[in-house]
């Protein structure tokens, strides 16, 4: 699972440290703090 400019993403869990685990169709990806702080987000 890669993620691209403009890829549409679910939110399903966010964690105090940080971490966030994504869902993007039927595939899940957790990132550290560090790189979710690297993703620019636009709500929908």
């Amino acid at each position: 699972m890669g993620i691209q400019l403009e890829d549409v993403v679910q939110v399903v869990q966010s964690r105090p440290n940080g971490a966030v685990l994504i869902a993007k169709g039927e595939n899940r990806l957790m990132l550290g703090g560090g790189m979710a702080q690297k993703i620019f987000v636009i709500k929908e």
